[in-house]
């Protein structure tokens, strides 16, 4: 993980919801930064930092090739997986849906020096919800 996904991490980690942890993977290449389960639900999120101070961009062009194969073998079996990016104005959360395609979920922007994190835990978990159902 690079130094800016780390503090994107430390930020982040508190407002994920349920049991949490970075994965430092070694054994294979794609496999996302923080693996969670809440209330019966497991889920993966990669997380993503672009500088970039105008537009949104496309997430899988943020992703390496091994991650979006990684997303794709495990998203057609059930898995949930997310990807957050963080930019200079906001924090964008994306849902896997198929190959190479990301719903956006949820858009927060930066309200002074921070974020309105809950907004992120209460978005994660009525997702994650709907999937039980």
């Amino acid at each position: 993980m690079s130094r800016p996904e780390v503090n994107f991490w430390k930020q982040l980690k508190e407002y994920l919801p349920g049991e949490k942890e970075r994965v430092e993977n070694m054994a294979g290449e794609g496999m996302p930064d923080v693996s969670a389960v809440w209330d019966s639900h497991d889920y993966w999120v990669e997380l993503k930092v672009c500088t970039n101070k105008i537009k949104i961009v496309d997430p899988t062009t943020l992703c390496r090739e091994q991650q979006l194969v990684w997303h794709t073998r495990r998203g057609r079996h059930g898995t949930m997986i997310f990807i957050a990016v963080k930019y200079t104005f906001c924090i964008v959360l994306y849902k896997w849906v198929s190959f190479e395609k990301y719903e956006e979920i949820i858009r927060i922007k930066k309200i002074g020096a921070g974020y309105n994190w809950d907004i992120l835990t209460r978005a994660l978990r009525i997702i994650l919800l709907a999937r039980g159902e």
